[in-house]
């Protein structure tokens, strides 16, 4: 999960959920479930929710999955317990 909140979005919330698709191979679904409120004019707008359903291939040697919708890298950092898609860092919550 990863929070934001700045001049534009409060309260800004962003979630991805990765599972694997088969035992047997690479493939892993990903979940993008976003919500947030916009600031228009200096007025805070009802908050509004987005989902998304990727499909990643991970790459053993390269030790990212890569997201075949929009060509994102995911990295995955087990000490920080988060993963990094471009420069965003989400946080392991579960």
């Amino acid at each position: 999960m990863k929070h934001f909140d700045d001049e534009y979005f409060k309260e800004g919330e962003d979630t991805l959920i990765v599972t694997k698709s088969n035992e047997d191979g690479n493939v892993y679904s990903i979940s993008r479930h976003m919500s947030y409120q916009k600031v228009v004019d200096k007025k805070l707008q009802p908050r509004e929710y987005k989902s998304e359903n990727w499909i990643g291939v991970y790459n053993e040697q390269e030790k990212v999955l890569h997201e075949q919708k929009h060509g994102a890298i995911i990295s995955f950092n087990s000490e920080k317990k988060s993963l990094t898609v471009g420069s965003n860092e989400y946080q392991k919550i579960k």
